[in-house]
C-alpha cells in the first residue's frame, strides 16, 4: 500500500473487523489511520451486533471462522478476538492457516493464541508453518519508525545489559495482556527468555465475560503489572504494564556499553556515556493509541515489511505466563518450566 492509498480509505485494502461494542471508537481511528477499506464487522458479543455494524456503518457478519474460511477481504482484524484460540474442542488454528493460504492478512490487537498452554497440542505450531505466525499481533513494537531507529543504533551501541520497558494505554486500545505480551516481546527480541521473572500486580482482574482460566492466560486481563527480569549472564530487565493508563504510552529505556538509548513511539535519543548525543530525533509530540496502531497496521499489509521475521510465541507467552504464575505464588518463577511441557528445552 502507498502513502496515497493511506490517505484515502476507498483505495485502502477491504478490511473485515472483529471487535467488541467497547472498542468501535479505537477501532473507526485505527481504520482511518491505516488507511483500510471497512466491508465487514462483527464481534464476540451476540449482543453487540445490533450496535457494531451501525455504530462501524458495515454489513455484520455473525462467525469469525466462517469470515476467516470464505472472506474476500484482504484483512481481518481481530479488535477483540474473544475465545478464539481458547478452545482445544475447536480447532482455531485451521482457520487461520485457511486464511493465510488465501492470502489474508489476519491482525490481532489482543495476543493469538493467549498463553502457551493454548500451544500444548501442537496446532498452533506445527510446522512447516506455524498457525500462531500467521496471526500478527499490533501494535508491533519493532515496527515503528522510531524503535527501528534504534535497533539500528544498537549495531554500534554496544552490548546492553539492563533495559526498562514502560506500556500503559486505556483498555479500549488494548488489556493488560496485549501491553504484557507486547513488552515481553521487546525484552525477548533484545535480551532473549529471561531465566527468572518477579512481578506484582495491582489486579489484574479478569474482564467481564471471561472465566476464570486460573490467570495462565492474557486473555481478558485488566490492571497494572510490574515485573523484574533476570537473565542468566547476569543482565537485568524491567516491565510495567497497565491498561487504565488513561491515554498512550509506550516507552523504552536501554543501557549498555554505548549509554543510554531513550525510545518511545514518536522519537529515540542516544546519549554516550561522556554525555554527548549521538542520535536524537526527538519532536515532542506523542502518538495516540490508535495512531500508533494504525501506523502499524499499514507497515505489516504493506510490502515493506512483509519479510518481518514473526514472534517467537512460544517463548513470550512462556514469559508473560511465569509472570502471571509469579502474581500469585510471590516468588520468582521461570518461563523454562512451561517451555519444558512445549519441548523448547
Amino acid at each position: 500500500m502507498t502513502q496515497a492509498d493511506s490517505s484515502d480509505s476507498s483505495l485502502g485494502p477491504r478490511t473485515v473487523v472483529w471487535s467488541s461494542l467497547e472498542r468501535a471508537e479505537t477501532v473507526r481511528s485505527v481504520i482511518k489511520q491505516a488507511g483500510l477499506r471497512l466491508v465487514g464487522v462483527g464481534g464476540p458479543d451476540p449482543q453487540s451486533l445490533g450496535g457494531l455494524p451501525v455504530e462501524l456503518a458495515a454489513p455484520a457478519c455473525k462467525d469469525l471462522r466462517v469470515v476467516l474460511s470464505d472472506t474476500a477481504a484482504d484483512v481481518v482484524l481481530l479488535a477483540s478476538p474473544g475465545d478464539f484460540g481458547a478452545h482445544k474442542d475447536r480447532d482455531d488454528a485451521r482457520y487461520a492457516l485457511a486464511a493465510h493460504q488465501r492470502g489474508v492478512r489476519v491482525l490481532t490487537l489482543e495476543p493469538v493464541p493467549a498463553s502457551a498452554l493454548e500451544m500444548t497440542d501442537g496446532r498452533w505450531d506445527a510446522r512447516p508453518l506455524p498457525a500462531a505466525d500467521t496471526v500478527r499481533f499490533v501494535p508491533m513494537t519493532r515496527v515503528t519508525k522510531a524503535f527501528r531507529t534504534a535497533l539500528d543504533a544498537l549495531e554500534h551501541f554496544g552490548v546492553v545489559r539492563s533495559m526498562s520497558v514502560s506500556s500503559v494505554c486505556r483498555s479500549d486500545h488494548g488489556s493488560l495482556g496485549a501491553r504484557v505480551f507486547g513488552a515481553i516481546e521487546l525484552v525477548q527480541t533484545l535480551l532473549g527468555t529471561p531465566e527468572t521473572i518477579f512481578a506484582a500486580s495491582v489486579g489484574p482482574a479478569l474482564a467481564h465475560g471471561y472465566a476464570d482460566q486460573g490467570r495462565e492466560s492474557l486473555r481478558g486481563l485488566s490492571g497494572d503489572l510490574a515485573a523484574t527480569l533476570r537473565f542468566a549472564d547476569g543482565r537485568v530487565a524491567s516491565v510495567f504494564c497497565s491498561d487504565r493508563a488513561g491515554a498512550w504510552t509506550r516507552r523504552a529505556v536501554l543501557l549498555g556499553q554505548g549509554g543510554r538509548i531513550e525510545v518511545d513511539d514518536g522519537s529515540c535519543r542516544w546519549v554516550r556515556p561522556d554525555g554527548t548525543v549521538e542520535e536524537d530525533s526527538s519532536t515532542g509530540t506523542h502518538p495516540t493509541g490508535p495512531a500508533v496502531i494504525g501506523e502499524s497496521i499499514r507497515r505489516l499489509v504493506s510490502t515493506e515489511t512483509q519479510a518481518l521475521p514473526p514472534v517467537d510465541q512460544a517463548a513470550v507467552l512462556a514469559t508473560a505466563q511465569a509472570a502471571l504464575l509469579s502474581t500469585r505464588t510471590g516468588q520468582p518463577e521461570s518461563p523454562a518450566t512451561t517451555l519444558r511441557v512445549l519441548g523448547r528445552v
